[in-house]
């Protein structure tokens, strides 16, 4: 809070919110809110359940606290992340009251959208028969097989089969060294040091 900046006018406006957009990487694990003046008192910063002005749609099991005397914000714990591909919209309630007595005249509102899912390595090795190529997929998050066949296509060949590939792969991370004509290679989940 910038105490040399005096807010302008006598509603009570939202100055910002995170995220915002699409393609919001995960896992998001956080959403925030900041007026453009204080709401509560410095060092208040626990909420009661039942006074949360703000709702997240589709629903999310948040634990509501503020930050500082103007940012609230909803934390998520690791394993109640936001889900991928999946577009929020998060409603801030009218009539917040800020320390100086201004309100929230109208409610405000605002959508996200988590990253979706996108190819980010492919491999071909072999043909099933002549024609019928078997291209391996890497995605960056989980995809279903439904998913897969029902949007993928090859120029305007249908009928695509997607299968779990069946080979226990490790993944590797391919790392130049400074001034060496060699590279270090890390497995994937090699624990950091």
């Amino acid at each position: 809070f910038d105490s040399a900046a005096v807010p302008a006018g006598s509603d009570l406006k939202v100055a910002r919110v995170v995220p915002e957009g699409d393609q919001v990487p995960g896992p998001g694990r956080q959403i925030v809110v900041t007026f453009d003046r204080p709401i509560v008192a410095l060092g208040l910063m626990a909420v009661d359940a039942a006074q949360v002005a703000v709702s997240v749609s589709p629903s999310v099991n948040c634990q509501w606290h503020w930050l500082d005397p103007r940012s609230f914000a909803c934390e998520l714990n690791a394993a109640q992340a936001l889900a991928p591909a999946t577009r929020y919209t998060v409603t801030v309630a009218a009539g917040i009251t800020a320390q100086d007595g201004a309100k929230l005249k109208d409610e405000y509102r605002w959508s996200f959208t988590t990253e979706r899912p996108a190819i980010t390595g492919y491999s071909f090795r072999t043909w099933r028969t002549p024609g019928t190529p078997v291209v391996r997929l890497v995605f960056n998050q989980p995809v279903t097989e439904d998913t897969v066949e029902s949007k993928l296509r090859f120029g305007n060949q249908s009928g695509v089969q997607a299968t779990p590939d069946p080979y226990e792969r490790e993944v590797f991370y391919v790392l130049p060294l400074p001034g060496e004509a060699a590279s270090v290679l890390f497995p994937l989940g090699t624990p950091a040091a």
